[in-house]
């Protein structure tokens, strides 16, 4: 499983379907904690852990979940809300079929286990019908979008990107971990060079933050398709109660 794929699978799902903050929230959370786990898939999850970690209540969490797995993005399996906490699989293929139990289920209009989607010969015709018929439409779009192609080509080439770093200043983990940034920077179409890679890591490691809390803010910061790293209000909380719990130095002020 590749870090990186899975997080440009996402954002290409994105440009189509258009993912709502809260449905963003939950896939990084849940890559998070996949990442964290040491990559096992599937793993299992608290309803009201991933609400939390997500940043919503638990039925918005489930409602993003549900439109997670109906694009291909995630499968779970509900546990009985005691000893058995839900069963999640990150997807690294997958085919976008919206299940119609899950949309009626959440109404409570529905109930059993069966799925009704388009079989893949019906969705396969309904696509090339549709793509016969926008392309002849289309047509002069499509060549206008070749003409403004072909003119990006002509230009001067950009920036090549920088591939071999050193990383002696940091030991494996925070190495994987800012490797992580630098291709989400290059999937962004940003040159890299050294000098960014050594500030990278004293953004990442900078006062009280943790290994953890930097995990979290390169995540929250790709959620959101930044290309500066941002850290997230819930790690700006913990320091900020790390600091307020901190002795302060008494003075002696002489007479």
């Amino acid at each position: 499983m590749n870090y990186i794929e899975l997080i440009n699978r996402f954002w290409a799902l994105n440009k189509e379907y258009s993912f709502t903050p809260n449905e963003k929230a939950v896939y990084f959370a849940l890559l998070n904690k996949c990442n964290e786990l040491g990559w096992k898939n599937p793993y299992n999850q608290s309803n009201g852990y991933l609400a939390m970690d997500s940043g919503m209540s638990v039925p918005a969490m489930q409602k993003a979940r549900n439109t997670l797995k109906q694009h291909g993005l995630i499968e779970f399996n509900s546990g009985d809300g005691r000893r058995n906490n839900t069963e999640y699989t990150i997807l690294e293929k997958g085919t976008s079929k919206l299940y119609l139990s899950d949309t009626l289920s959440e109404k409570g209009s529905h109930k059993g286990t069966s799925k009704l989607y388009l079989s893949d010969t019906l969705y396969g015709t309904l696509s090339d019908t549709l793509y016969g018929t926008l392309s002849d439409e289309n047509g002069l779009h499509n060549t206008k979008l070749i003409n403004k192609t072909k003119e990006k080509e002509n230009r001067e080439p950009p920036t090549p990107f920088m591939t071999n770093f050193n990383f002696d200043f940091c030991d494996e983990k925070w190495r994987f971990l800012i490797e992580c940034w630098i291709e989400w920077l290059k999937s962004k179409n940003k040159p890299v060079i050294q000098q960014q890679v050594e500030r990278i890591y004293r953004t990442l490691t900078d006062d009280d933050m943790t290994f953890a809390d930097a995990q979290k803010t390169v995540d929250h910061s790709i959620a959101h398709g930044w290309v500066t790293l941002v850290v997230p209000d819930s790690v700006k909380e913990r320091k900020k109660l790390i600091n307020n719990e901190k002795p302060k130095e008494i003075y002696n002020i002489p007479k």
